[in-house]
């Protein structure tokens, strides 16, 4: 029998999952050999999509974006999980960066 009755979204979020173990895996190892132990809440995540594009320059337009979205998303993600006030997480994302920079919070680790 074929794995997963060959659907596609399956093998999809098995190599999600995939990827996710085998990076978590390899920061804990790259930490143990630099003799420290990785906080619980240290894991990585990963999201998998698929998608069929008319052009090599289409796909490549959303990698990009996707690119440029993540770091909106870590500007925004860094206020979430200090202690910044809830009005702060209101701002844009470049009132972000200057209220992170202002309290130390720069270059995002």
């Amino acid at each position: 029998p074929r794995l997963f009755d060959g659907r596609l979204s399956s093998w999809i979020s098995l190599a999600s999952s995939i990827a996710t173990a085998t990076c978590n895996r390899v920061l804990v190892n790259l930490a143990a050999k630099k003799g420290l132990v990785l906080e619980d809440i240290i894991v990585a995540h990963f999201d998998c999509r698929a998608g069929v594009f008319p052009s090599t320059v289409e796909a490549e337009s959303l990698l990009l974006w996707r690119a440029s979205d993540c770091n909106v998303n870590s500007a925004s993600d860094a206020i979430k999980f200090s202690d910044a006030p809830m009005e702060v997480r209101q701002l844009n994302t470049i009132q972000k960066l200057i209220y992170l920079q202002g309290r130390g919070g720069l270059p995002l680790q």
